[in-house]
C-alpha cells in the first residue's frame, strides 16, 4: 500500500470520467457475465454432486447450498421475497454506482471548466459535457438455471 503524501496540498486524484463510464457500461457487464458463467458452473456442478449423499452428509449438503442460493440471491436479486428487477442486486447496484460516478465526476469537471471560463473572461458556457453518459446501465442477473430448484 502507497503511503500517504506528506502535503496534501500537494496530492491529486486523476480521473478520466468517459474511460470510467466506459469500464462501468461496457467492461464491468463483460466481468460479470464472467463471474456468473462460472457461479452457473459451480451450482451445476453442486446440483449433481449432492445427489448422491445421503445421512449427516446429505444434511450438511442441504444446509451449504441453502447458504449458496441465499448468498447469489443476495449477489444477483432484490432483498426478501420482492419481484426482481432493474438493478436490485449487489452486483447491478455496484455496476451503476461506477457509472454514476462517471457522470459526477465529468458533470464536475465540466463545472470548473466553465467557473475558470467566466474568471478569466474566456468566455460563457462552454456547453453540455463533451459524451453522453447514459446512468441507466440495466440489471446485472443470475441465470435462473442458477437457482437451486424451488426458489
Amino acid at each position: 500500500m502507497a503511503d500517504p503524501p506528506s502535503n496534501y496540498n500537494n496530492a491529486s486524484i486523476q480521473v478520466d470520467p468517459n474511460h470510467l463510464y466506459h469500464v462501468a457500461k461496457d467492461i464491468i457487464p463483460i466481468l460479470l457475465e464472467g463471474i456468473n458463467e462460472n457461479l452457473n458452473q459451480i451450482s451445476h456442478t453442486w446440483e449433481d454432486l449432492k445427489l448422491g449423499w445421503t445421512g449427516k452428509t446429505a444434511e450438511e449438503a442441504k444446509r451449504f447450498s441453502d447458504r449458496w442460493d441465499l448468498v447469489m440471491r443476495q449477489l444477483f436479486d432484490p432483498p426478501g421475497d420482492q419481484k426482481p428487477g432493474p438493478g436490485e442486486g449487489v452486483m447491478s447496484k455496484i455496476a451503476n454506482a461506477v457509472g454514476q460516478v462517471a457522470v459526477n465526476f465529468g458533470n464536475a469537471e465540466h463545472a470548473v471548466v466553465e467557473m475558470f471560463q467566466k474568471l478569466t473572461g474566456g468566455g460563457g458556457d462552454s456547453g453540455p459535457p463533451s459524451s453522453s453518459r447514459d446512468t441507466n446501465l440495466g440489471a446485472i442477473r443470475e441465470d435462473n438455471t442458477a437457482k437451486s430448484p424451488g426458489h
